[in-house]
């Protein structure tokens, strides 16, 4: 039917975008994914007031990889992990051609929850969350200054959180509060409830 027939171009039409060519309501959908991924279809299609999207843009977003994933962000200090350590890490001369080596066992603790390679003096920087100073110095000690070919770590303890979000900047994309809400939507539409998370 017609209907079926402007869904199937629209999702045709995704599939070749790129982030620059992605058009407002594609940007609103990322915008309040983003920022609050448990969204239901249904709330997603109130919030832009475009139909069409309820049913395909999500998918077809999530599978050209605008999308890496949907999970729940835990509150490491009710978790008890208070303390997060910048440490950055170089490598002798000759642990440089390990790198893969050097790199793997870095994915394998779960102190770890962030491994950069950088320019500079040194050749990576790790975020490490930890219970207290003592459990990092174990992990330290224990773990990452038994890796080989480590020559120089350097621990940086932060203080204060001023920032730390997960949501990124949406070129062209309107701010959360100006997004319409079409009061014609059809209900047909709105039957959906599965979450775009799922």
């Amino acid at each position: 039917n017609k209907h079926n027939r402007i869904l199937y171009v629209y999702a045709a039409f995704l599939e070749i975008h790129t982030m620059e060519q992605l058009d407002s309501t594609d940007r609103k959908i990322l915008n309040l994914l983003q920022h609050d991924g448990s969204l239901s279809a249904t709330q997603v299609a109130e919030r832009i007031g475009f139909a069409i999207a309820l049913l395909v843009t999500h998918q077809s977003i999530e599978q050209e990889g605008f999308i890496d994933s949907t999970r729940a962000i835990l509150n490491r200090n009710k978790i008890g992990l208070g303390i997060v350590v910048l440490v950055n890490i170089k490598l002798s001369s000759h642990g440089r051609k390990m790198l893969d080596e050097f790199e793997q066992a870095i994915v394998d603790f779960p102190e770890v929850v962030e491994c950069w390679t950088i320019s500079g003096a040194m050749d990576y920087i790790l975020r490490v969350v930890s219970k207290s100073i003592e459990s990092y110095e174990h992990f330290l000690r224990t773990h990452l200054l038994q890796l080989p070919h480590i020559q120089e770590a350097q621990s940086h303890f932060t203080m204060r959180e001023v920032k730390n979000i997960t949501t990124l900047p949406l070129a062209k994309s309107e701010p959360l509060e100006q997004i319409a809400h079409d009061e014609t939507l059809s209900a047909s539409y709105l039957s959906n409830g599965s979450s775009f998370g799922k």
